[in-house]
Order: C-alpha cells, then structure tokens, then sequence
C-alpha cells in the first residue's frame, strides 16, 4: 500500500469485546465501508443530547435497585421499573420465570448486589431515543455469582428499565 505501511484502528467494539484492526489487510471497498461506518457514528454520537448528571447518578441507582428487587424476589416491583414498552411485550410471568432461572429458589443467600460498571448508551450502536446508561449489576450468592446488565431508559417524563438481560456472560 503506498500511503501506508499499517494503519491500526483501536477501540472498535466487536460483540462485548474491544479489538484493534488493521484496516490495511482490508479490501479497498471494505476499507472505505469501514472508515464511512466509524465516520457516521462519530457523527451521530456527537449529536445525541447530553445527559445530565442528574439522570445518570438516578439510572444507576435503578439499575441497582432493580438488581436489588430481583434478588430478594420481589419481582412485581422489579418488573414496574420496567418500561411500557418492555412490559407490552414481556408479562410478570415471563419475567419472574426468567428471573427464577438466573436464581433458582436453591441459589441460597444474597451475599451482595453490587454496581460494577456503567456506559454512556449514546456511543452504542443499540441507542435508542431516550437511552441513558447500560449498566451492569453483580449478584453474589454463597457458591457463585450472577448478574444481570440493563439499559435504562427515560421515555414520556419517566425513568425505566428498557432492555434486561439476564445472568452473567
């Protein structure tokens, strides 16, 4: 390549993973595919509004809370943190049978529930209109852990868990 020997490109979000690529062992169209695809998503990030710090610190603190219901069983207050939307296409049944398989009732006792990480859900490629944090909550029993990792979402006025998914990767 006579512009360049090796161009690398850190920081690229493939599934879960962060991963570096070169993009000079790309064919010419995939470069250019690439390098538009990087290009529109800085530019959309940018124009997504600010958050403010306001409904950060309160989407972690649902996210926890929500973790926190879920591990004690109190799965009807889990579920109304939930969305309309989420709760439209999932019923209290559903939920509270997947909540069951991530700690069936011999799980034993709740050692912890503990905020591990969050992300800004703008950068994401899974943004939807009024994400505010993914976030990602330990849960720790006597034999092992669980977790579960959330978007938090503000939709008509209202803070809610939009998207939940359920146990550790």
């Amino acid at each position: 390549m006579p512009w360049a020997a090796s161009v690398r490109v850190t920081g690229v979000v493939v599934g879960r993973s962060t991963r570096s690529l070169d993009i000079t062992e790309m064919a010419v169209s995939q470069r250019r595919e690439f390098l538009i695809a990087i290009s529109l998503s800085v530019l959309a990030a940018s124009c997504r509004p600010s958050i403010s710090k306001e409904d950060v610190q309160a989407a972690e603190a649902l996210a926890l809370r929500f973790a926190q219901e879920v591990s004690t069983r109190n799965y009807a207050r889990a579920y109304a943190m939930t969305t309309a939307k989420y709760r439209s296409e999932v019923s209290l049944a559903a939920f509270q049978k997947k909540a069951e398989w991530m700690l069936p009732l011999d799980f034993g006792t709740i050692l912890a529930v503990e905020l591990v990480e969050t992300h800004d859900m703008r950068e994401a490629l899974t943004y939807e209109e009024g994400d505010l944090r993914w976030a990602y909550v330990a849960i720790q029993g006597p034999k092992y852990g669980e977790a579960v990792a959330v978007i938090v979402a503000r939709y008509a006025g209202s803070i809610g868990i939009r998207e939940v998914e359920w146990g550790r990767p």
